[in-house]
């Protein structure tokens, strides 16, 4: 039944022509226009599995408070310079980085004009905490004042206006205190009052961290905020000498880096459009060159290459109308071209064979529906085993699956209709080459025994190899590097910035309940033993009942402001200091001492120190989410953090990469089986429905299984790494493999009176030629710099030319004379 309506398809195909090659040019045309408006997906999110408890965490973290929507700007002074010496650059870029319409806000650390730090300087005393504040507290003594004065004449001997003003406003010393406190716990981006902003230890480096309108995702706003940057940075590698300067002596010039979601956005966007330009072109080229290679003609190359053209234009037309592409779509033209060629092959293949035994053109088309069959059950195998990666838990996966898998079955669409279209249409015979390969059936005849004998031996030993096969389903291996992420990853190194940290994060209605959580595990890891710090929300932002004790604390100290100030006067004549020398401090003392202060989120915001807090609490939507930064060193410290953020239980949840990645190990086997049982069961059922023979699917599937376990094996002892992409690639190799067992043994079945011999001796070209395309299309993949896809490549050729051997070898050698 099938072959009838394959045969009228193509009879009707090569009969109107023109017709269909009309209808497939608009189609083309369609879908060319619609690909000029595919977008592309650069959100790593968007790569990360969508189940799991530290996944689900760790999205939620990157979406509140990963650094998906912030641009980082590094400036870094040249060698034997310090970054100091360029303020007033410096500070020329932050006034026009200000003026951006792009930008929402900057946060430059003190050299922020918005930010009214007086707001943290009056309730220094509740941001230590009840357990501290005693220290400060302490300072108000007579003792304790003279010495923290003779210390403060002391600093003064170093020049520095910013050093000044900072024992004006606090000769006490206590922001040293809170200081220290929030350095020990492991607090990023600490604001230092003698510096002027974000300033790296060894004083060359400098951090500003701003926030534009709009998220990096949307990338034409992207490529337009990283133009004006890229102005901005010529023009102040640029600009003049500030004044004063030593025009003999011109400063060098200072060296401006941007990273963050918007470049790194832009970067990837890029790099996708460029994997898959140079992907598709290398495979499509390659195939080209192969086709005239063995044709030695050029007329091949239309009725082979067009069909899969078309197919690759429809499909990502199709799919790009509905989903953005992601880096995992980078190299989907190219696996395209070397999948779909095997069908346009297989005809044009059979097609020459037919002419050459004198069929007429017609005929000859017609004769095509057995081979068509075959090409069906083969592309749909193909399409199933794709397909059957949908459901796996890894959306980078899932969406290649879908595009491939779609492609598949577009190509054997296009293939059944543009090849009768395509192929030439002389009444005479046609002079074609011998399209036969009769001394590969004489070798495997020659030297059967030893086939099978070779083959069982390789398949134990790499059989056995194959069980120290690695796989390392990390986050880490699914990024994509671009030169914003290697200057990102340097930026966090430099600041100290939550790189490795863990993240526990809570979500709810009540802020203070989630601040109370936090306190809790504040507390507990406190008296955990050492090793452990944690920057939590509660540093800035303590429990309304911490408050309160702070406060009770302080008022319960009576110390009198006007007393107090006398003392101040005293202590200060006696160190040195002229009279009105603390008037700034003396003028916020009441606030200090006031113990009905308290700190609010909305205090922070009203204050332009929204940057600030934001790192540890935002609201969106009437909903708070929070989170702590804990710092682990080693896994046994790691495995402690866990068990006690589980024991406290909701609304903590813990997450980072290394929990991330942990997580993702302990899913990777299950979903691994899940989807080769998927996988297998698609391709097994479509096998039977084709043959209507268990003993045929099980002989077909022979062939891919040996196949996979040689290239196990062979990477293995190559020592090569899987990452989460590659090694499920092994399972796509199933419906690309089995294929070859199929055109054989379709071919076997069809042509009784050649059996295994007539088939290997008419199939082989073509299963030699589809097998080497597809590794050209597989193979181009190698050359990507997108780790996963180079992985894949490699996973796949390799698993490919095991297929391949053992379809042509052992496979005959197993059913050589047998019915």
């Amino acid at each position: 039944m099938a072959q009838r309506v394959l045969a009228a398809v193509l009879r009707l195909a090569f009969r109107r022509r023109v017709f269909v090659l009309l209808v497939l040019m608009a189609i083309a045309a369609l879908s060319g226009r619609q690909l000029t408006r595919v977008t592309f997906d650069s959100n790593v999110l968007h790569l990360l599995p969508q189940q799991g408890t530290a996944v689900q965490a760790f999205r939620s973290y990157l979406d509140a408070f990963g650094n998906l929507d912030r641009l980082y700007v590094m400036f870094e002074a040249p060698p034997d310079h310090d970054i100091a010496e360029y303020d007033d650059v410096i500070s020329r870029y932050l006034e026009q980085l200000r003026s951006l319409a792009e930008i929402d806000y900057v946060d430059a650390g003190t050299d922020d004009p918005g930010k009214d730090w007086s707001y943290l300087a009056d309730r220094q005393l509740l941001v230590l905490g009840s357990a501290h504040v005693g220290d400060a507290l302490a300072r108000f003594a007579p003792d304790a004042l003279d010495s923290a004065l003779v210390d403060a004449r002391e600093r003064l001997t170093v020049s520095s206006s910013a050093l000044k003003g900072l024992i004006q406003q606090d000769p006490l010393g206590l922001l040293m205190l809170v200081r220290d406190r929030m350095s020990a716990d492991g607090v990023p981006l600490l604001v230092d009052p003698s510096q002027r902003g974000y300033v790296s230890s060894d004083g060359r480096s400098r951090l500003v961290i701003a926030k534009p309108v709009r998220p990096p995702h949307d990338t034409v706003f992207a490529r337009q905020l990283n133009d004006r940057l890229d102005v901005l940075r010529l023009a102040a590698r640029s600009a003049p000498d500030p004044p004063g300067s030593v025009p003999a002596n011109p400063l060098p010039p200072l060296v401006i880096k941007e990273a963050g979601g918007y470049r790194i956005a832009a970067e990837t966007e890029a790099l996708i459009r460029g994997e898959s330009i140079v992907n598709s072109a290398t495979s499509f080229v390659c195939i080209l060159l192969l086709v005239l290679i063995v044709f030695r003609s050029t007329r091949p190359l239309v009725a082979v290459s067009l069909p899969i053209v078309l197919a690759a234009l429809v499909t990502l037309a199709i799919y790009g109308a509905f989903h953005a592409l992601s880096t995992a779509a980078a190299g989907s033209a190219a696996i395209l071209f070397g999948l779909g060629v095997d069908g346009t092959v297989l005809l044009y293949f059979s097609y020459l064979q037919q002419r050459s035994r004198g069929a007429d053109p017609e005929s000859a088309v017609v004769g095509l529906s057995g081979p068509a069959v075959s090409m069906v059950i083969g592309f749909t195998t193909t399409a199933a085993t794709y397909f059957g990666l949908v459901p796996v838990d890894l959306p980078a996966l899932g969406e290649l699956g879908r595009i491939i898998g779609l492609g598949v079955l577009v190509c054997g669409a296009a293939a059944i209709v543009m090849v009768p279209a395509l192929v030439p249409r002389q009444d005479g015979p046609v002079q074609a080459r011998n399209f036969q390969t009769p001394w590969l059936p004489q070798f495997v005849d020659r030297f059967r025994t030893g086939i099978l004998i070779v083959a069982a031996l390789v398949t134990v030993v790499l059989g056995v190899a194959s069980r120290h096969l690695r796989v390392v389903p990390t986050i880490q291996k699914l990024e994509s590097h671009t030169p914003g992420s290697d200057v990102e990853r340097d930026i966090m190194r430099r600041f100290n910035l939550p790189e490795d940290a863990l993240f526990v994060v809570a979500e709810g209605d009540s802020l203070d309940a989630l601040l109370q959580a936090h306190q809790r595990l504040a507390e507990e890891l406190a008296g955990a033993g050492p090793g452990v710090t944690v920057s939590s929300p509660v540093m800035f932002l303590p429990t309304a009942a911490e408050q309160q004790r702070t406060a009770d604390l302080v008022a319960h100290a009576g110390i009198d402001p006007k007393r107090f100030v006398d003392a101040l006067n005293i202590a200060g004549a006696k160190a040195g200091f002229r009279p009105g020398s603390f008037a700034p401090f003396v003028a916020r003392l009441p606030r200090l001492l006031d113990a009905e202060e308290r700190l609010t989120l909305d205090g922070y915001r009203a204050h332009g120190l929204t940057d600030i807090i934001s790192r540890y609490v935002v609201m969106r939507g009437g909903r708070y989410s929070t989170v702590a930064y804990v710092y682990a060193r080693s896994a046994d410290q790691r495995d402690r953090v866990q068990a006690l953020v589980q024991r406290i239980g909701p609304p903590l949840r813990l997450t980072g990469v290394t929990i991330v990645n942990r997580e993702l190990e302990d899913r990777f086997l299950p979903a691994f089986l899940r989807g080769a049982a998927i996988g297998t069961v698609g391709v097994a059922l479509l096998l039977l429905v084709g043959f209507w023979s268990v003993r045929l699917m099980l002989l077909a599937f022979l062939p891919t299984a040996l196949g996979i376990v040689w290239s196990v094996g062979l990477l293995a002892l190559a020592g090569v790494e899987l990452d989460l992409i590659s090694v499920f690639a092994l399972l796509s190799s199933i419906g690309i493999g089995v294929d070859y067992a199929v055109y054989l043994l379709h071919r076997r079945s069809t042509e009784v009176s050649g059996g295994m011999t007539g088939a290997l001796t008419n199939t082989a070209p073509v299963i030699l030629f589809a097998g080497g395309a597809t590794v050209i299309g597989f193979g181009s993949l190698m050359m990507s710099s997108y780790g996963p896809l180079r992985a894949l490549g490699l996973v796949t050729t390799t698993t490919i030319v095991g297929c391949l051997i053992a379809s042509l070898l052992v496979l005959p050698a197993l059913l050589k004379d047998r019915p």
